[in-house]
């Protein structure tokens, strides 16, 4: 029997490397209907209205108290695409 309790070793040394990438911190600022590529940033505080976020590895945070996310559009493809495309697809079959 096949054994797949850790992450393959080629795929965990890349992400190993991504984790000690600093993100680009931007903080308290008001997003209003523009495009946002989300990876590599950490935003804290922000507003972001009637944006168009764009998320390809999900590797970025979002924090704060005063986080606003209204009318907002998420656009993700590559790695964060095929997480989303499998949490829709889990989703679906447990609600059947």
């Amino acid at each position: 029997m096949r054994r797949v309790a850790y992450p393959d070793e080629r795929i965990n040394s890349i992400l190993t490397g991504i984790e000690k990438v600093n993100l680009e911190v931007i903080a308290d600022q008001e997003f209003i209907e523009q495009d946002v590529y989300l990876d590599g940033r950490h935003f804290k505080n922000c507003a972001f209205i009637k944006c168009r976020m764009f998320i390809k590895l999900g590797y970025f945070f979002i924090e704060g108290p005063r986080i606003q996310l209204d009318g907002c559009t998420f656009n993700m493809d590559g790695p964060a695409g095929r997480v989303h495309q499998f949490v829709e697809t889990v989703k679906r079959m447990q609600g059947q």
